[in-house]
């Protein structure tokens, strides 16, 4: 419960505190990098306050950049400078890096010469901008075969 994080005595609104405390939890990792915050609702029951409250504090991190959020949607954490998302590629991945097409751009604030990535795997294609993720494949010793 993060009801303790919101001092109700102090001259900071209530709605900077959570901003703050949000801000914390996500750089403690408590939410992955590129995940997705619990909903408004969770939040608010979370820290026991209002649901205007949490969506003016999670206005301030949005304004940040530190959120995305679409109409009808969950906030998305966004990758901040210099932070990439690690992803574990599983055995037989077909990997493919080529420049971002205009609607990535447009969507991920890219800009022109951009690159992707690409990662396909058992039909599922997942896609990264190439700067902001590292691809690892797990190493179970020299004789590992899946």
């Amino acid at each position: 419960m993060h009801a303790g994080d919101i001092d109700e005595e102090s001259k900071v609104p209530i709605f900077h505190q959570v901003a703050d405390s949000l801000r914390r939890r996500i750089g403690d990792g408590e939410w992955s990098a590129t995940g997705f915050l619990p909903s408004v609702l969770d939040l608010g029951h979370d820290y026991s306050i209002g649901l205007a409250t949490i969506r003016r504090a999670m206005g301030v991190l949005l304004t940040e950049g530190l959120l995305e959020q679409k109409k009808g949607q969950r906030a998305r954490i966004l990758p901040q400078p210099g932070e990439r998302e690690l992803v574990l590629l599983p055995l037989g991945a077909h990997i493919v890096v080529d420049a971002a097409t205009a609607a990535e751009r447009r969507e991920l604030d890219l800009p022109r010469g951009a690159w992707m990535v690409r990662v396909s795997h058992r039909g599922v294609v997942r896609v990264w901008p190439a700067d902001r993720v590292e691809l690892r494949v797990p190493w179970n010793g020299p004789n590992h075969a899946e």
